[in-house]
């Protein structure tokens, strides 16, 4: 869970980093609305899954280091 959660990190981090290289003008055009709004919305739900997978990874990883040891 922790390595999806860092992939959507990165994913999210690339997307900061290309975006303003492809997302033109004509690009969101031919988007349309609906388009437009999934660019915008598209960061902060790689970020949120992103941070949310890591830290269940480590609560998970934690509860099975506490099992190991009973």
């Amino acid at each position: 869970m922790m390595a999806l959660g860092a992939v959507a990190l990165l994913m999210a981090r690339l997307y900061f980093l290309l975006a303003p290289h492809f997302l033109d003008d004509d690009l969101l055009y031919a988007l349309g609305p609906i388009g437009i709004s999934l660019t915008i919305a598209l960061p902060p739900i790689l970020l949120g899954f992103g941070l949310a997978g890591i830290v269940w990874g480590l609560w998970g990883h934690e509860r099975w280091l506490q099992e190991k040891t009973r």
